[in-house]
């Protein structure tokens, strides 16, 4: 299988061989002086689109516009982009300086030479986030970049640079200016890692969070509970990060606040559920059933999120182990169908079959009922349910 590092190289040698000046740049550099396992790869080069869609007939240009084309090598899409330009010139150096951060801001030839105008590799070797260029500037181009610093801190484990910290906290209502596509993205790749307390109380209580409409609005959400939440707590994953942002008392406002950022449907109704769930156990314990509808996966979820929310310890070990005592985890391990009541009650309707599914179900879950067809007729009789 080619590697990434296999399939950089494969293109930069194409393209240098073709006479073009040509660099591997950004995270593909950086994770290599990190000795992270590469993601993907980006090449800048003195090539046009067109004399790059012709070096290689199967590229696609994605973004011509800002002279970028995806290159495809045994699967894997190599980004191969014009060098950036300022005041209608591109270079190399040029095409750095217009980088986000430093550690973003290097770039590697064919011989593996490191080329860093900014100080990446120290930036990296004190494990900081810090914006090319010494001003603001890169924010006011692009605001999204406030919250890919964010990303990138909790991502890499590094710290803002001070100065960058500053600029951040000063430009922060810029935060919210980009496409809402565009900030859920940036929160998904942040939501992808393990945030444990440190990292989300970071996240949520950040200037530039606090300025991201509808989101960490519950009052349940406080520093201080956060601060007292059990130190094995942490949140990975679309579901759980959403879920947590968009807490709210009722799952039609969890909704609406992941619709207006453009979040999945089916996402939207997880969340949504999760809320209810969750909700639910702040009040109460969950009872067997609660568990059963819950299943394996939201157990887990739920009950961080209860615990992070009530400041009290996880019981995720003492949940599974009551679930999986459960006689049954989903419908389809119900002894009977519809059509088995259909046959035993034939004078009903679908609905009142529907409903009388449920009962039994509940019953059953709820250690009421034995799962067996002979008792679940005779209960269904006894209790004239149809």
């Amino acid at each position: 299988m080619t590697s990434w590092e296999d399939a950089g190289n494969t293109v930069l040698h194409q393209l240098i061989t073709a006479g073009y000046e040509a660099y591997i740049v950004g995270g593909a550099v950086r994770d290599r002086l990190l000795n992270r396992p590469l993601r993907d790869v980006d090449i800048c080069t003195t090539a046009a689109v067109e004399e790059i869609l012709q070096l290689f007939p199967a590229a696609v240009a994605v973004g011509a516009r800002h002279g970028t084309v995806v290159v495809p090598v045994n699967g894997l899409p190599v980004e191969v982009s014009e060098f950036k330009r300022k005041n209608g010139k591109g270079s190399l150096m040029t095409d750095l300086s217009l980088r986000d951060f430093t550690c973003n801001a290097m770039a590697m030839n064919e011989h593996g030479d490191l080329i860093d105008p900014f100080g990446g590799q120290a930036a990296i070797n004190n494990r900081i986030i810090q914006v090319v260029g010494g001003s603001p500037e890169r924010f006011l181009e692009d605001p999204l970049r406030l919250l890919r610093a964010l990303r990138f801190a909790v991502e890499l484990r590094f710290a803002i640079d001070p100065q960058t910290e500053a600029w951040m906290t000063a430009h922060a209502a810029l935060a919210a200016e980009p496409a809402v596509e565009r900030i859920a993205n940036e929160l998904k790749k942040a939501a992808n890692n393990r945030l444990d307390k440190k990292a989300l109380i970071f996240l949520v209580f950040h200037p530039v969070c606090r300025q991201l409409p509808k989101l960490f609005s519950s009052e349940l959400l406080t520093k201080e509970r956060l601060e007292t939440m059990d130190e094995s707590l942490f949140i990975q994953g679309e579901t759980e990060w959403w879920t947590l942002s968009a807490f709210s008392k009722a799952a039609e406002e969890t909704r609406a606040v992941l619709k207006h950022y453009k979040v999945p449907n089916e996402l939207q109704k997880k969340a949504g559920f999760l809320v209810d769930m969750v909700w639910k156990g702040l009040q109460t314990p969950w009872d067997r059933f609660d568990l059963y509808r819950l299943g394996k996966d939201n157990i887990v979820a739920g009950e961080k999120l209860r615990a992070m929310l009530s400041a009290s310890a996880p019981r995720v070990s003492e949940l599974m182990s009551r679930y999986n005592q459960l006689p049954v985890h989903s419908s389809k391990d119900i002894a009977v169908s519809g059509n088995d009541l259909l046959q035993w009650f034939p004078d009903h309707t679908g609905r009142d079959i529907g409903n009388a599914l449920k009962l039994v179900e509940r019953q059953i879950v709820s250690g009421r009922l034995n799962n067996t067809k002979t008792e679940i007729q005779a209960w269904l009789t006894r209790e004239k349910v149809l």
